[in-house]
């Protein structure tokens, strides 16, 4: 009877040292840029007038104006935030990644980044452009046909960017805060899948970026991501103007059950994927049955 509740339980705390083991970083923005999961601690770079406050548990971005993600540091007030190099590589080193985030625009500016990790021509901490670099962006506003909320891939040096378009929601909603979640999937070999889920609805999935030439396709487990912003651009587009609630890094691909769960209840609450959830029942269920099998 012990060896069996023992057996039960071990399968139990297994589940749950998998589901710890997904989420690799959390910024909850409280009072800082500080990773409460993974130690990877972010920083606030802001202008010579700053311009980024925290309240009520966000960062307040809303002040930004407009400036380019290449500003010069000497004439640069808009505020974003800067993330470790290497932190989206390593979260992706077993083929799948998921990047989680609760926010909202103030104004929506043409290709302006809400998150960016890679690099650009002009490597580290540089906005020159990023036709000759790897890279993947989370743009609330393209600056294209329908002017939608997308989800970028970049392979360096071939063609355009793949990408997942919101083509019914639009672009991100001024004034209200959205749940995007993006889930990459190359667990099963090159290019693999790039899947968009905004308020907990599957919005489109699509390749990621490449092609079978000499570049091949984006590998995001060896990208280069030496510039992993919040806010900024590989590009020389706007800085973001909005508020960040809560951004998060999985080394997994959330299902769409997970995802749906994560939605409902929040960005101050990590729930257990629903994998978990259902191991857990199973677990209890198995225990009263060994329990009731002793009367």
């Amino acid at each position: 009877m012990i060896w069996q509740r023992t057996m039960v339980f071990c399968l139990v705390m297994s589940g749950a040292s998998a589901v710890h083991a997904a989420l690799a970083h959390r910024y909850s923005f409280t009072s800082d840029a500080s990773d409460s999961v993974g130690g990877a601690h972010g920083a606030v770079v802001d202008g010579l007038a700053p311009t980024a406050v925290f309240a009520g548990g966000l960062l307040d971005l809303s002040a930004n104006a407009g400036q380019g993600s290449n500003e010069a540091v000497a004439t640069r007030n808009d505020a974003y935030v800067d993330l470790p190099n290497g932190i989206v590589s390593a979260a992706a080193g077993g083929g799948t990644l998921t990047t989680e985030i609760w926010a909202r625009s103030a104004e929506n500016r043409n290709w302006a980044a809400l998150f960016s990790s890679g690099t650009s021509n002009g490597g580290e901490d540089s906005s020159n452009g990023g036709n000759g670099a790897d890279y993947i962006q989370l743009i609330p506003r393209a600056g294209a046909a329908g002017n939608d909320l997308r989800q970028t891939t970049h392979r360096a040096n071939v063609g355009p960017e793949g990408f997942v378009d919101d083509v019914v929601g639009g672009d991100l909603s001024l004034l209200v805060e959205r749940h995007i979640v993006s889930v990459f999937d190359q667990s099963g070999g090159l290019p693999g899948t790039v899947s968009m889920y905004v308020d907990g609805l599957l919005i489109g999935t699509s390749p990621i970026a490449g092609g079978a030439g000499p570049e091949g396709y984006l590998n995001l487990a060896t990208m280069v991501n030496n510039n992993n912003w919040l806010g900024r651009s590989q590009w020389p587009d706007s800085i973001f103007d909005g508020w960040i609630n809560e951004f998060r890094i999985h080394n997994s691909a959330l299902s769409a059950a997970d995802v749906a769960v994560s939605f409902a209840r929040g960005a101050d609450a990590i729930p257990e994927p629903a994998s978990l959830v259902l191991l857990a029942g199973l677990g209890l269920a198995m225990l009263g049955y060994r329990r009731g099998a002793r009367r």
